[in-house]
């Protein structure tokens, strides 16, 4: 049996105002672009009543994996971009979302959000620049600053991101405030210390891969690390340095629950080694 679950939020010019569930969640997945062969797509969308991001997927019925699917839920996403803007965080507004299940399986969703103009995510801001000075301008301290909060605030409130990367922090045109909106919340959790230190983790990471030096990558950790960016960044750097993939594991499981276990980040450095 094929049932069809939407929700509208506000008129978005996109057809979605009237009809029943299935007219309504089909008139909304003709927004969708996935290429063939693929299980996903996004991309802008603009109407009368302005621009808007539509993610959508195509899961196929039988597949091997459960788990990578959860990864993607749509409605799951829907719900925790609408709690943290509730709580204040800076994520877009959600437009409405459909899902197409058969026997409880969904097989094809939808999301649409506000479009934030002129936007780039972080990780494309830090590879567009060619160079990086010795010292850091105040534009750039400000968005690494700003970047860096955004996370911090994501924990203040009680939540783990779960998928936290640079790509997944967007920056704002440059103007009178930095400003950077937290993106693609699917795997949005409740907060505990390993899942945070996982977070820093992988910004910081995925950050200097990009291209972020050392000194401006502590700017960035120092809101969500006690202050002491640069101790996290060392941290991050020894771990990455660890010769051995199965080495390198240890030594990241056992630093990133250091704060539930007294002395266990300094015994991941003697095991690593």
């Amino acid at each position: 049996m094929t049932t069809w679950a939407v929700s509208v939020h506000r008129e978005a010019g996109l057809g979605l105002e009237t009809g029943n569930q299935r007219e309504i969640f089909e008139r909304g997945w003709q927004h969708v672009a996935i290429r063939p062969n693929a299980w996903r797509g996004n991309g802008p969308v603009s109407t009368d009543a302005g621009r808007f991001f539509v993610k959508g997927l195509r899961i196929p019925l039988i597949r091997k994996k459960q788990r990578w699917v959860q990864r993607w839920d749509i409605e799951r996403e829907a719900a925790a971009l609408e709690q943290l803007r509730g709580l204040g965080l800076d994520v877009p507004e959600v437009v409405a979302w459909g899902t197409e299940r058969v026997a409880g399986i969904s097989l094809r969703s939808f999301l649409i959000t506000a479009f934030l103009d002129q936007t780039t995510n972080l990780e494309q801001w830090i590879a567009a620049h060619d160079t990086w000075p010795e010292t850091l301008g105040a534009e750039e301290r400000e968005i690494l600053t700003s970047a860096g909060r955004t996370l911090h605030e994501l924990h203040r409130v009680g939540f783990a991101h779960g998928d936290m990367a640079s790509r997944n922090i967007l920056v704002h045109p440059a103007g009178r405030a930095a400003r950077t909106s937290l993106i693609d919340v699917p795997r949005l959790v409740a907060l505990d210390t390993d899942n945070a230190n996982m977070d820093g983790f992988r910004l910081v990471k995925t950050a200097m891969k990009a291209g972020l030096p050392r000194a401006a990558a502590a700017l960035l950790a120092a809101p969500f690390s006690g202050g002491d960016g640069a101790a996290f960044v060392a941290d991050v750097e020894r771990i990455r340095a660890i010769p051995g993939r199965l080495r390198r594991k240890l030594a990241y499981h056992r630093w990133r629950r250091r704060d539930r276990a007294a002395g266990e980040a300094g015994s991941s450095d003697t095991t690593a080694g």
